[in-house]
């Protein structure tokens, strides 16, 4: 594929500076990118963010009204 891309003299000085040519940096950027791996999450951070879920349904009251409670008073009406 071939691409025409405008760049400012910010980039080319800046590519100069490299020992390249514009179009040779502007490759860098974009292999560079392309290679970046987005983190994944961890088997261990999911099971932790279940833990606190699980420990939040503890402690939840409203008024000394737990969650179920609250859901028993709802079916009421």
């Amino acid at each position: 594929m071939q691409l025409t891309i405008n760049v400012s003299d910010q980039i080319s000085a800046r590519a100069e500076a490299q020992g390249l040519a514009p179009e040779s940096y502007a490759e860098q950027v974009i292999d560079r990118d392309l290679q970046t791996d987005f983190p994944k999450p961890a088997n261990e951070s999911v099971h932790a963010a279940i833990v606190r879920l699980k420990e939040l349904r503890k402690r939840n009251f409203l008024n000394g009204l737990s969650i179920k409670d609250l859901m028993n008073e709802g079916r009421k009406y």
